[in-house]
């Protein structure tokens, strides 16, 4: 016996109740936290999946509507069917100073081809775009008028990066 004859009383072993419940409820929290950070991933790993499926489709169709051979005279600049849509426009570059420096002939047959492609399933649209130089034959087609599908543009942005 200690002094006095007085035992010290000794704690039991083991977590108490409250002990048990803070840590439940840490444990908890990071759980939930953690589950959201992986939902989140997981969303995130979706919609890029189907971004990159539609940018595909995109550009299958534009290789199949502009491929490097055109018959201009038969040159389709729309379409639409219930599971998308596209449509082309010709954008004639206005730069035959710049071009002439890097060694084309002129700008009048340099021609910037915008096309927009919308996945109805999705509604997610992509535009893309190519540079083509068109036969002086095919210019005549592409530059009429009445093409509600030319858009004349200088293309200032192009012409500043071709300035020595």
């Amino acid at each position: 016996m200690g002094q006095g004859g007085r035992r010290k009383a000794q704690a039991p072993g083991g977590f108490t109740l409250l002990e048990a419940l803070v840590a439940l409820v840490i444990v908890s929290i990071s759980l939930g936290v953690l589950f959201q950070v992986v939902s989140g991933s997981l969303r995130l790993g979706v919609r890029s999946s189907e971004a990159f499926a539609v940018r595909q489709d995109a550009w299958e169709m534009f290789g199949r509507v502009l491929p490097e051979t055109v018959d201009w005279k038969e040159m389709p600049w729309g379409n639409a069917t219930r599971d998308w849509e596209w449509s082309l426009e010709a954008r004639p570059v206005a730069l035959a100073d710049s071009l002439q420096r890097i060694g084309l002939a002129s700008g009048q047959d340099l021609i910037l081809f915008v096309f927009t492609y919308t996945d109805e399933a999705t509604k997610r649209s992509v535009s893309l775009s190519s540079y083509r130089r068109v036969s002086p034959q095919a210019l005549r087609y592409i530059l009429d008028p009445r093409n509600r599908n030319l858009v004349w543009e200088d293309h200032d942005r192009l012409m500043e990066t071709l300035r020595p």
